[in-house]
Formats: C-alpha cells, sequence, structure tokens
C-alpha cells in the first residue's frame, strides 16, 4: 500500500538539533508512526534557530528521523521587524516555485502551509492545483492583525494591503483552516462570507521530554537566586508583544513600598532588553540573567515560585492563544500568573494559576501578594493541576492523530 505523502511548507519550522525545536517536526514524526511520509520546506535562515544548517545551493535535503527535510536558502537579516525579513518572505516564496518532485521530493497528497508567513499560501494553492492535493492552512500567528495591532502598522500600509489579499485568499482556497487559537474561527468569519472548515490544533509537549531525568539547574545561575526571596520568573523572548513592563512597573511599586520579600527574574534577550534595563535601573528586586540554551530553561522554571507572562492590551487576543510558554510553564509543575485580556483557555481549564487584566499594575500586584503567604505545598498543588492537564491533553501523538483526521 502506497503511504499518504504530507508536505508542510513553514518558513520558521526548525528541528531540535538546531536549537529549536518547532510544533512542525514533532507532528511529522507522529504522523511517520501514523505510517505517512512527510517533507517540511523551511528557510535555511530564521532568527529563531541557534544553529544555522550548512547548505549547498538554494535547495539542501536532510534527512532527520525520517522526515525528509528541504533547507530553502533563506537571506540573513538582523532585525525581526525589519525590511530583511520581509524580503525573506518573498525570497523562501520565490525559491518554492521551482520545488520539483523526483528522487528526493515525492507527489504530495495533503500540503500545509503554516504561519506567521502567509505568502507561501500562493505556493500551497499552485501545488494543491498540480497534485491535486489537499490544501490545509494554517494560522499560527493572526497576519496581517498582528501587525496593525501590535506593530501599529497603519491598514493602508502597502505590506498591510498585500498580506490583506493573501490572508483573504489563503481562508478562501484552502480545503481546511487550522488554528493553535481556539477561537481563530470568529477572525476567519470576519475576513471572508464563504463557509470554511475549522479545526483547533494546540500547541503541545513531545512524550520524550516525560522521559527525562530530573533537570539539575546549572551551577552558575545557583547564585542568582537570592535566599529567602519569594522567586517571580519569566523565561523567554523580550520583545513588544511580551510585555514586560507591567512586571517591570509592578517591581517599582514593591520596591517604593517597601514590600521586599519579593524578587523578578528575567530569562532570555531580545531587542527590547536594553531598555528594559534602563527602566529597572537601580532596582535591587530585579534581575536579568540573558540567554541560555534550551535544556537549562526547564531547571529555571522549577526553581521559581511562581511564573509570569504578559501581553499587550490588544483587540487581538479576543481570538485566544496556545503560547508555547505556557506549555513550558505548566510542565514545570509551578503556579503561574498571565497578564492577559482575551479569550482564555489553558490556565482556566487547568486551574493552575491566575489571569489578571492586561497593563494592569495593580491586579498583578494583588495576584502576587495572593501567593506570597500560601506553604509550598499549596503551591506545589496549584502548578501540578497544570503539568497534570498538559500530560492528559496535550502530548503530540494526540494532538497529531487529531490533526491527520482531516487528510482523509
Amino acid at each position: 500500500m502506497t503511504k499518504k505523502v504530507v508536505w508542510i511548507i513553514c518558513q520558521y519550522a526548525a528541528p531540535l538539533k538546531y536549537g529549536f525545536g518547532s510544533r512542525h517536526f514533532y507532528l511529522a514524526e507522529e504522523w511517520i508512526k501514523q505510517g505517512y511520509e512527510v517533507t517540511i520546506f523551511t528557510s535555511s535562515f530564521n532568527h529563531f534557530i541557534h544553529t544555522k544548517p550548512v547548505i549547498n545551493g538554494n535547495y539542501t535535503y536532510e534527512k532527520i528521523n525520517d522526515i525528509t527535510v528541504c533547507w530553502v536558502k533563506g537571506n540573513t537579516y538582523r532585525k525581526p521587524s525589519g525590511l530583511g525579513r520581509v524580503f525573506s518572505w518573498l525570497l523562501f516564496s520565490l525559491r518554492m516555485l521551482w520545488i520539483r518532485v523526483g528522487d528526493e521530493v515525492k507527489k504530495p497528497d495533503v500540503i500545509i502551509v503554516s504561519s506567521p508567513s502567509i505568502f507561501p499560501i500562493i505556493n500551497g494553492y499552485l501545488f494543491k492545483r498540480k497534485f491535486k492535493s489537499k490544501l490545509i492552512m494554517e494560522i499560527r500567528d493572526i497576519w496581517p492583525l498582528t501587525l496593525t495591532t501590535i506593530g501599529k502598522y497603519p491598514k493602508g500600509h502597502p505590506l498591510i494591503v498585500v498580506l490583506s489579499w493573501l490572508e483573504k485568499f489563503a481562508y478562501s482556497k484552502s480545503d481546511f483552516i487550522v488554528s493553535t487559537m481556539p477561537k481563530a474561527d470568529l477572525h476567519v468569519r470576519e475576513v471572508v462570507n464563504n463557509d470554511f472548515n475549522f479545526k483547533c490544533i494546540p500547541q503541545g509537549i513531545d512524550k520524550e521530554i516525560l522521559k527525562e531525568t530530573q533537570s539539575v539547574l546549572n551551577p552558575s545561575f545557583e547564585e542568582n537566586f537570592p535566599k529567602d526571596k519569594f522567586i517571580i520568573g519569566y523565561a523567554g523572548t523580550i520583545g513588544a508583544a511580551n510585555n514586560l513592563e507591567t512586571l517591570i512597573e509592578t517591581a517599582k511599586c514593591f520596591e517604593k513600598s517597601g514590600l521586599r520579600q519579593f524578587h523578578f527574574l528575567i530569562l532570555g534577550d531580545g531587542y527590547k532588553k536594553e531598555e528594559l534595563q534602563q527602566s529597572a535601573a537601580g532596582l535591587s528586586n530585579v534581575s536579568f540573567l540573558g540567554k541560555v540554551a534550551k535544556k537549562d530553561v526547564k531547571p529555571f522554571l522549577e526553581k521559581c515560585h511562581v511564573l509570569y507572562d504578559g501581553v499587550k492590551s490588544t483587540p487581538l487576543y479576543q481570538f485566544g492563544l496556545s503560547r508555547n510558554k505556557w506549555v513550558d510553564y505548566m510542565l514545570s509543575g509551578r503556579p503561574i500568573i498571565v497578564s492577559y485580556t482575551g479569550y482564555v483557555s489553558m490556565i482556566n481549564e487547568a486551574n493552575c494559576g491566575l489571569v489578571v487584566p492586561a497593563e494592569d499594575v495593580e491586579a498583578l500586584k494583588n495576584a502576587l501578594q495572593s501567593y506570597l503567604f500560601m506553604s509550598n505545598d499549596q503551591l506545589n498543588e496549584i502548578g501540578l493541576r497544570g503539568k497534570k492537564y498538559i500530560i492528559e491533553n496535550r502530548t503530540f501523538d494526540k494532538l497529531a492523530l487529531s490533526y491527520s483526521e482531516l487528510f482523509n
């Protein structure tokens, strides 16, 4: 019996061996176990991966865990928000036009085009017509809405006009629309009038992570954890979308009021880091720890008392969020506080933390103080509810099985 072939076209897909494992590779591994053949087309350069693949020409093929990976040569860029990144979208899509079926790549039965870049939907649609394949559009970030709400681009900006057309084209021409956001179908309905098939496949975890032995904190980190302090931790990108300003303002309020039991540890890097450090200058209750390898993140999270995440207040989040950060936080078994206004899922479903309004310093202060006098047993009980939820509901074998129902 001939195996069905799945193509995943995602400029930002990356295997764990290059420093960042994206969901596409975990899903692909599970689909191979189900009997599919999977090819992933991705860019040789993106700002998420730590180690760049060795490429030879415009198309370099590599076999990773039985997945055929086609590295499409991409341009390098410094700023994730700069013109270089926009050019990379165009270049990737143009080079995808020259992909040919042959020894390395087999004719697809299913094609998945995954955002944030939506330029490759043109490639996906042309391949669909040529090979009579099913076409699935996967929305992980809603573009161009993210650019207009968070990036503050005007709707009349040429880039926004082009992306708006591509978005409408994507929703209209796809056989199925998949999103990590639980209510993204409400946005799709605002964009297109025709009927569409929608399914939410959220972020998940690889079951192999659960087999790992107990993680050990890097000894160099130990000195960054003040003794006899209640530690609030953050791990991830330091950018505009992560709203660490609210956390810093909260730290300022605690220091000013003489409430010195708290200490805030910020692990990560990003273009807003220097600005944030300047804002926190002189505070004795805030420490920045820099960027670390992925293996060192989990023990850091487990060492904290409570974990923080935040976003800006924007209509974008009425469609919900399924953040990798929340998955990692919940898996650590620690309570979570999220500064977020929008459709709530995961944290309330697991009852593993608190959600306060976005950019509300007073609400965040109150939430943190509500945890301060809890015992370790009480904190562990809250955090472990999140870990149990993730293990029972969000492993990639279960998500891949639900996803593959769309292939038939």
